[in-house]
């Protein structure tokens, strides 16, 4: 077995032909660049199997090229492309659209566009003025369309994931931003030079309304309704969404732009009334989200802010020491794609230089060839932190759906922040390369199930003791889903639990040893929610009739409720979320199948989603040290407070104790939890003691193992231990300041 890693890749331009051979230009001009374009029409097509082997999950093109649209939608034009050796399938690329006359390849050598794309690896799309002249925007939407289409452009010799950078000069860019005021959910972030953009067309955009329609972005000019009952503005669960509602983090530099165009997007990405002055990009100035009563369902699932930089002033943007800030400026994010505004999902993205991830090629014999598989996983330091888990930390392996190449996948589903929020690791093995060669899939069959287990034989063999092995998941989405239940029959102990978002069901073989499994599935999902019930409930010998809603529905109306219910869910201003479950039981007491109905959602993998999977599902589930499985119907208190007595500590003399009291919310008895291996700055406690009612835990330190804390006013004073109940252990922290006196 040979690994690789994936490592970016050293700058310049390398048009490799995979299929067609290879070109290399040192210290290229944009004469060079002109004379490397190919002809993208007349590429091969990459469905050679022992090359899609050989290749893996990344494009089988790469360099610069010119692709010409035959028919459909922009028949007669352009577009040109430049693929960095090392794309990956269905990566993210930055939509680049120029002035009109501008000479595109001394731009994207003299701006430094393609340094940039080569160094780190972003796939460009320039986007093409007919006759060399953009005309307006009706006339230009269908092209735009056309070639920025996620869904319908029927893409042959490369793929995207359907979200886009953009990167508009001039009137180029009045295009491509009215482009993405039109399609908010497929823009990740946007930067705009020298704008002169309709404005009126952009606040008229704004207006419209998207409404769920499958796996395609409806847009309607009045709320959709389905006459669910007079008087209810939208037919639908939650109330539908404007697209003026649906943040894109912008720059926008130049002394053109309108002030309503700057208006909009500062309404769109709810700037507060605070500008830093100097804070933004090339030294424009900066407003950040205000998300207090936010109605941005993009930013309201993870701590994501967006933002609106602005500077009034001329900038020569061909200068390769601005388009690397505007590459950093658009690079912080991530979006997740999907056909609903109430799923879509702004993020930050992935930092590959971030300790702990890692990307990995790996070479598995699959069906009498050395196919290249690929995995992704991120091992966060809180894991690794052994005073917080002295047995190690759960792992979750995410499957992705049917397409979901495993670089969108990870970039996108913001598994990152819950990992590192709710202390698991994540690892994302990937699906093969399709048989059109430019997407991805699953076999569901025995070379996935050695693949995995070669990807879990390595990343124990590295990180396996910060691993708990009595706690490792799967999950998988949509596809991903029919793997999981696959991998379940064929190997029922590998995993302590399983869950499944959307994904198809699985006729188990008679006498498949029962597991727990919970299905989330979409109130518009185009998967049947039942259709994952019928192999588990017989593999676990459940009746559906003995079905318990665990968490009913409780939102304040069926129809048309505040979408704050999706941002702000189970607080006090809005007392309800969008989750239905049923819970099957066992002789045990436990819930060997769960069922949960997400109203307002579609065929899509949401944060809350897995949010949600954690805390209600994979949380609870550990093994005992014969290895069988065990539920905790509770899980640990979150809301624990921390006080040192007093709060100077005199550490200039070392004799005596420190006392700290941890308390709980009235109710909880601390006594039930089983608190142990106690710590703060790594020394552990002398005594504990509960009071009366079991509220509170008074623990004490000796002065003299407390060396590691610095001097000052605003020392944290960590305290550390884990709980223990019904046999799973859980990490317990918390934190107070103190002032410290050496």
């Amino acid at each position: 077995m040979r690994r690789v890693l994936h490592r970016l890749l050293s700058i310049g331009i390398t048009a490799t032909l995979i299929l067609g051979g290879s070109l290399t230009l040192a210290a290229p001009t944009a004469a060079d660049l002109k004379a490397s374009m190919r002809d993208a029409n007349q590429l091969p097509s990459p469905t050679n199997v022992d090359e899609r082997a050989a290749r893996g999950n990344y494009l089988p093109y790469t360099g610069y090229f010119e692709e010409t649209y035959t028919s459909g939608a922009g028949a007669g034009r352009k577009a040109r492309f430049y693929i960095p050796q090392g794309t990956f399938v269905r990566n993210y690329f930055l939509a680049i659209a120029l002035p009109s006359g501008t000479d595109v390849e001394a731009f994207l050598v003299n701006s430094g566009w393609m340094d940039i794309a080569d160094a780190n690896t972003l796939p460009l799309i320039i986007l093409l003025p007919d006759g060399g002249q953009w005309g307006p925007y009706a006339q230009e939407r269908a092209y735009l369309g056309r070639v920025l289409d996620g869904y319908t452009s029927g893409r042959r010799w490369y793929s995207i994931y359907g979200e886009f950078y953009l990167a508009g000069y001039g009137n180029g860019g009045d295009i491509l931003q009215q482009w993405a005021g039109e399609n908010p959910l497929f823009v990740i972030s946007q930067s705009y030079f020298d704008s002169s953009v309709d404005a009126a067309a952009l606040a008229a955009a704004g207006e419209y309304y998207y409404t769920p329609s499958g796996q395609t972005a409806l847009t309607s000019a009045a709320p959709a309704v389905t006459a669910p009952g007079a008087g209810v503005p939208c037919g639908f669960t939650f109330q539908c969404v404007k697209k003026k509602d649906i943040p894109i983090p912008t720059d926008l530099f130049g002394a053109s732009t309108p002030q309503g165009a700057i208006d909009y997007w500062k309404y769109a990405n709810e700037c507060g009334v605070t500008v830093t002055k100097g804070a933004g990009p090339l030294g424009s100035d900066l407003c950040l989200q205000d998300k207090r009563n936010s109605k941005a369902i993009a930013t309201g699932v993870s701590s994501v802010v967006s933002r609106v930089s602005v500077l009034n002033a001329h900038v020569e943007y061909v200068d390769p020491r601005v388009t690397k800030q505007v590459y950093d400026s658009l690079l912080t994010y991530t979006r997740y794609t999907n056909s609903s505004a109430w799923s879509n999902a702004l993020g930050w993205k992935v930092n590959h230089q971030m300790p702990g991830f890692q990307i990995v090629d790996i070479y598995r014999p699959e069906g009498g060839r050395n196919v290249k598989r690929q995995y992704w996983s991120y091992v966060p330091d809180k894991v690794k932190d052994k005073s917080l888990y002295p047995n190690g930390a759960p792992v979750i392996y995410a499957f992705g759906g049917n397409g979901n190449a495993v670089f969108q996948y990870f970039e996108s589903s913001q598994y990152v922040e819950l990992a590192d929020t709710y202390g698991f690791s994540v690892v994302m093995p990937g699906e093969h390369t399709g048989a059109d060669g430019v997407t991805t899939t699953w076999s569901i069959n025995e070379n996935d199930y050695q693949f995995i287990l070669a990807v879990m034989q390595e990343m124990n063999a590295k990180y396996g003791q910060y691993f708990d092995q009595k706690r490792i998941f799967a999950f998988g989405h949509s596809q991903g889903g029919v793997l999981t239940n696959f991998l379940s029959e064929r190997d029922p102990n590998l995993f302590t639990a399983y869950a499944v978002n959307a994904g198809g069901g699985r006729n188990f073989a008679a006498g498949t040893p029962a597991a727990p499994m919970y299905g989330i599935y979409g109130e518009y999902d185009s998967v049947a929610i039942a259709s994952g019930r019928t192999g588990w409930f017989a593999r676990n010998n459940l009746d559906v009739a003995n079905g318990i809603v665990t968490d009913p529905f409780d939102l304040p109306a069926r129809f048309d409720n505040p979408i704050q219910y999706l941002i702000y869910p189970d607080t006090p201003q809005y007392p309800g979320d969008q989750y239905l479950t049923t819970s099957w039981y066992d002789a045990n007491g436990f819930p060997m199948f769960n069922e949960t109905l997400a109203y307002g959602k579609e065929h899509n993998n949401t944060v809350s989603g897995m949010r949600r999977t954690w805390t209600d599902w994979f949380n609870h589930w550990s093994r005992d040290a014969g290895g069988n499985r065990i539920y905790a119907a509770a899980t640990p208190p979150e809301s624990l407070a921390l006080q040192v007595v007093p709060n100077v500590l005199n550490l200039r003399t070392i004799s005596g104790l420190v006392t700290s009291v941890i308390t709980a919310p009235a109710g909880i008895d601390l006594r039930e939890w089983g608190l142990s291996a106690i710590a703060a700055a790594g020394a552990p406690a002398v005594s504990a003691a509960y009071t009366s009612d079991g509220r509170s835990l008074v623990v004490t330190f000796s002065k003299a193992q407390l060396s590691s804390l610095p001097a000052g006013d605003n020392v944290r004073f960590v305290v550390t231990g884990q709980f223990n109940r019904s046999g799973v252990q859980w990490p317990m922290t918390m934190a107070a300041a103190v002032k410290v006196i050496r």
